[in-house]
């Protein structure tokens, strides 16, 4: 699992870590965390909108795990292989929530 951080920890971390000069490594350790984020924000509209799409057309039930992780399984490295990452990525994060209802039994 990820480490979670508030952002003065992070810049602090980022700070000592720095080898050219602070005015730079700020500018250069902000300027990643925006592209970050934007590309984060984007990715997950696209996630999003593909989910919608899903929707409309009668897929349902994506979040019970019921017995349906191990097609979600096959189906995530199917669209892996058509490098189709959004779909993907729609998949693990229905893995997650399957991981999330078995913490949360």
């Amino acid at each position: 699992m990820a480490e979670k951080y508030t952002i003065d920890e992070v810049r602090k971390i980022r700070n000592s870590y720095c080898r050219t000069s602070p005015s730079v490594c700020r500018e250069i350790f902000w300027d990643d965390i925006d592209k970050i984020a934007s590309t984060i924000d984007e990715f997950a509209g696209l996630m999003q909108d593909e989910m919608f799409d899903k929707a409309t057309e009668g897929y349902q039930g994506w979040d019970d795990i019921g017995e349906k992780e191990s097609h979600i399984r096959k189906e995530l490295m199917a669209h892996i292989k058509k490098g189709n990452f959004v779909g993907a990525a729609n998949f693990c994060m229905m893995l997650h929530g399957f991981a999330e209802q078995g913490a949360s039994k």
